[in-house]
Formats: structure tokens, C-alpha cells, sequence
């Protein structure tokens, strides 16, 4: 899954001193396979770091966010000017526009008509949703769909 954003993810200077230690920390993040092993992460981060910086919160949260969109048929989500846009599955013929998951999305779009907009460019069907200003509130959406 692809992700794009306008939003500062980082773990500050003022927070892990290290450079390579960052760098290490971001390698680790980048490979987290599930939610489980992302709370551990973040729970030994805490202890050994401190509180999580507004920054780092929401790289972390990123990673949460990247396990719901794989689990939604989600290809790519771009985060820019609080607005949230969502790609869906590519391949036009895939069983997924037959899924529970589909219809989901499709009823989700139905109820919330005043921030959402389902479009096609290009061959690529992809949803806007507004007023999205941070990864805490892109997760609240995709747990509502």
C-alpha cells in the first residue's frame, strides 16, 4: 500500500538523538507485519524514549492505518490539504468489486454524501473524503467502513 501525505511523520531530533538509531527505528517500523508487534514497538519506544512526540504518534499511526487499507482492497491514500483520497483495487475484473467489503464501502458512501465522493480517472476508481486533517481520524473512517 502506497501512502502520501502533507502531514510531519518523524521521530524528532529532541526525541532519539541517534541518527543511525532513527534510521534503525524507521527500518523496523517500515517492516511491522501486524498490530501486535506495532504496540510492542511502540510501548518500547515509550520506555525507553519517553512520551511520543505529535510526530511520532502519527508515523506510528501510519503503520495502524497501513493494516486496515490492505485489509480494504486499499492500493494507494494520499493525505494532502485535509482531504483524504483513497485508491481502490486497480484491476477492474477483481473479485473485489463482488465483496462484502465493496459493498461496505459503497454503503459508507451512501450514508456520508456530504464528505465523500466515489470518482474514476484514468481507469483508477478512487474516493475523496473531506475534512481528514490527521492519521487518527483517516483510521476512525476506515474502522466506519
Amino acid at each position: 500500500m502506497n501512502f502520501d501525505t502533507d502531514l510531519e511523520l518523524f521521530f524528532p531530533e529532541n526525541y532519539i538523538e541517534s541518527i543511525s538509531e532513527r534510521m534503525n527505528l524507521y527500518r523496523k517500523l517500515d517492516n511491522m507485519e501486524d498490530e501486535k508487534s506495532l504496540k510492542i514497538f511502540e510501548n518500547q519506544l515509550i520506555d525507553r524514549f519517553g512520551k511520543l512526540p505529535k510526530q511520532s504518534r502519527e508515523l506510528i499511526n501510519v503503520v495502524f492505518m497501513r493494516f486496515y487499507a490492505i485489509n480494504l482492497g486499499i492500493e494507494k491514500i494520499i493525505i494532502k490539504n485535509k482531504k483524504m483520497v483513497i485508491y481502490l483495487v486497480s484491476n477492474k475484473n477483481s473479485p473485489f468489486y463482488e465483496s462484502q467489503i465493496f459493498q461496505n464501502i459503497l454503503i459508507f458512501l451512501q450514508k456520508n454524501p456530504k464528505i465523500c465522493q466515489i470518482k474514476e480517472k484514468k481507469d483508477k476508481m478512487f474516493i475523496s473524503i473531506e475534512n481528514v486533517n490527521n492519521i487518527e481520524k483517516a483510521i476512525f473512517i476506515l474502522n466506519k467502513i
